[in-house]
C-alpha cells in the first residue's frame, strides 16, 4: 500500500510539473491482464524533460502485483527506469531505456509447492514508438522495445526480450 500511495504521489508531483511549462512533459501506462490462473496489475508513472524540440530525457517508476491463483499467494514487483527519446517526426521516435526491476521469481512444482526468490534485473531497452495525438497537448503512443542485456526467462522478470507497450503522455 506504501508503494501505490508513493507511485501516486509521483504521477501528481509530475502533473503539476507539467503545469509549470511546455518543457516537462508526463505519463504512464497502467496494466491489467487477468486469467484463470494469476491476475496481474501494474503502473508505471513518467515524467519526461524536453531538452530541444527534437530530445527528451526523463524517469519512470513501476509497480507490480501479481497473484498467482494456483497456490494462492500475490506477489509485488518495484523498479526504476531513466530514458531518452528522439522525434524523428511529429508521430516516429526512437527510445533508450535503462531499467532496474526488483521481481519475486517464483517455481511453482507439480504438487503444488513452489520457491520464492527475490532478484533484480537490469534491462537495456532500445527500438522506437508512434504517438498519435490526442487534442492539443496530449498523445498516445505505442513502443517496441528490445532487451538488449537480456538472457533468458529464468534470469528475468520477462520472458523474452521483445516488449510491447502503450500509455498516454500530456506535453509529448
Amino acid at each position: 500500500m506504501k508503494r501505490l500511495i508513493l507511485l501516486t504521489s509521483i504521477f501528481c508531483a509530475a502533473s503539476m510539473a507539467s503545469a509549470q511549462g511546455d518543457k516537462v512533459y508526463f505519463g504512464g501506462g497502467f496494466g491489467l491482464n487477468f486469467s484463470s490462473e494469476y491476475t496481474n496489475l501494474s503502473a508505471s508513472p513518467l515524467v519526461g524533460y524536453r531538452v530541444t524540440d527534437q530530445f527528451s530525457v526523463g524517469v519512470s517508476v513501476t509497480y507490480q502485483y501479481i497473484k498467482i491463483k494456483s497456490i494462492d499467494q500475490s506477489f509485488n514487483s518495484t523498479g526504476g527506469s531513466l530514458f531518452t527519446r528522439f522525434l524523428f517526426t511529429d508521430e516516429i521516435f526512437a527510445h533508450a531505456e535503462f531499467e532496474r526491476l526488483n521481481y519475486d521469481q517464483i517455481v511453482v512444482f507439480t504438487n503444488g509447492d513452489f520457491t520464492e526468490t527475490r532478484k533484480a534485473n537490469n534491462a537495456l531497452l532500445l527500438g522506437g514508438g508512434y504517438r498519435q495525438p490526442m487534442g492539443r497537448n496530449a498523445s498516445f503512443s505505442v513502443l517496441g522495445l528490445y532487451d538488449v542485456l537480456w538472457k533468458s526467462a529464468e534470469t528475468s522478470p520477462y520472458s523474452e526480450p521483445w516488449q510491447i507497450r502503450a500509455g498516454v503522455a500530456v506535453g509529448f
